[in-house]
Parts: structure tokens; sequence; C-alpha cells
């Protein structure tokens, strides 16, 4: 598995792109019961607020290092502080184990920071993000923002998109079979809302977001009805649908033109929740 997640963290790397110039990067360890906790600071001069970012990788590969070029691009481009998380992985640690690193690094940027602080990620991140915000809303922890690239929201997966789009689009579902297996390990329940945040009995009162979904992924219907859910509940939401995209297209900026505008679109969201 260490092989297979340093290929991953250089796949990932090689086609994400030039790195953006960031004014301070340093890395830290958040104490705590749990055991330490590695982070990864983003600083422009003048950061108006904090993301708290959250790596995709089906919870069990990527890294900081892997999304080393979205934090810097989100960080300079937003005008922001952004924390990247080296959150456990599976099947190592499965569920909550990743999900409790995610919810620390988040509590803690509340506690830490002046001005308000955002939650985010891609993919398996953004599910763990989504799951904080529903947290967030319900200890009475300040969030004023989440940023959901291509989410997955529901481990039940009974979707269109995951019928039309199961295989020849990059995430294919003997893929997802495998990555849930490894997230859930023997315990975990696909309908349990902190697995599957459209789940929820009721999405009332979470931080306002900004939704992207890719046309060519199994994932895009799933996310697409927690964007119907947040509007339903009074939740102000943005959905952006990139057509022509398959999932994990944000990390395809070295190759892909197209992520790179819809990576400003996101920053351009982010700056603006940010600045209230």
């Amino acid at each position: 598995m260490e092989e297979a997640r340093a290929l991953y963290v250089a796949g990932f790397r090689r086609l994400a792109g030039s790195a953006e110039s960031v004014e301070a990067i340093s890395d830290q360890l958040l104490p705590g019961a749990g055991g330490a906790l590695s982070v990864r600071l983003y600083e422009p001069d003048a950061a108006h607020g904090t993301l708290v970012f959250l790596h995709g990788g089906g919870w069990t590969f990527g890294s900081v290092d892997s999304h080393d070029s979205i934090s810097r691009a989100l960080a300079r481009r937003a005008g922001c502080r952004v924390i990247s998380v080296e959150y456990r992985l599976a099947p190592e640690h499965p569920y909550p184990q990743g999900l409790e690193d995610a919810w620390r690094a988040l509590t803690w940027a509340v506690e830490s920071y002046a001005g308000p602080v955002a939650v985010g990620g891609d993919s398996a991140g953004a599910n763990l993000a989504a799951v904080c915000a529903l947290r967030a809303r319900d200890a009475g922890l300040p969030l004023a923002f989440q940023l959901l690239l291509y989410p997955a929201t529901d481990a039940t997966r009974s979707t269109r998109s995951h019928r039309d789009f199961a295989d020849g689009y990059r995430l294919t579902q003997t893929s997802l079979d495998w990555y849930y297996g490894n997230y859930l390990g023997p315990a975990g329940d696909p309908t349990d809302p902190e697995i599957s945040p459209l789940r929820a009995p009721d999405v009332v009162g979470v931080a306002q977001a900004f939704v992207t979904t890719a046309e060519f992924d199994p994932l895009r219907d799933e996310a697409e009805d927690y964007v119907a859910r947040l509007h339903d509940a009074g939740v102000p939401v943005t959905l952006r649908r990139y057509e022509g995209m398959i999932h994990g297209f944000y990390s395809l900026r070295g190759v892909i033109a197209r992520a790179d505008s819809a990576l400003d679109d996101a920053a351009v969201a982010l700056r603006s929740a940010l600045a209230g």
C-alpha cells in the first residue's frame, strides 16, 4: 500500500500543472487524544479567513502532497489561509477515524484563528467536509462556508449516474466498491448520515455551499441530489456542473485547461463567502 500511495501522489503532481507561489507554507502537528495530526498551512499575505481543506483519494489514497497544487491555488486566488489535513487513511484506519481527524482540524481552526472559517474538499474529502458541516451545525460551531468539489454523498450508490458511468470514465464502480469497502470496514453502515450526508435527517441551518459536479462522473447525481436537499432546506447553495469533465478533473490542470478556470470559479465563491 505504501508504494501504491507514493505512485498516486507522484501521478497527481505530474498532472497538476505548475505550483503557484504562496508567501508562507509550513507543516504543523496538532496534539490531541487521537495522536498527533499533521496539517500543512498555506498563508498568503493579508489572508482573509481560513479554509480547512480535505483531500480526495477514496479515503485510501491522497495526502497534503497530492493536493498541494490545489491548496496553493485556493490560498492564492481566494486570498485565504488554507489548512490541508493529513487525515488517517483506510483500510488501516476505517470510518470514523479519518472523519474524526477532519473534525479535529476544523475545531482547531475555529479556536485558533480570528475571522470566518470554511471547510472544503474534493471527492472523499468533500464527503468529510459535508459531514463536518453537519456536525458544526449541531455543535453550534460557527462555519462560514462549505466548498464541495464533486462530493460523495451517498454510499448506497443508487443513482442513474452510477449506472451510466460505471466504467470508462476514470472513476469506476469497481474502484468505488474497493474504496467504500476500505472506508466502511467491517462495521460501517452505508446509510449512516456520517458516511452518507445525503441521508441526514435534515440539513436545515448548515453553512452555505458551493458544489461542483462533472458531467461524466458516477458521483454526479448524488452530489446534485444533495444540492437539491440544501436548496429545499433554505440553505444558500450554488451548483456548477462542468460539462465534458470527469471525476477528479481539478487535479488535471496540467492537461485540461478547463480545470484551471473551474478552480478560479471555486476560488471566487470561497473569497466571496469569507468576505461575508
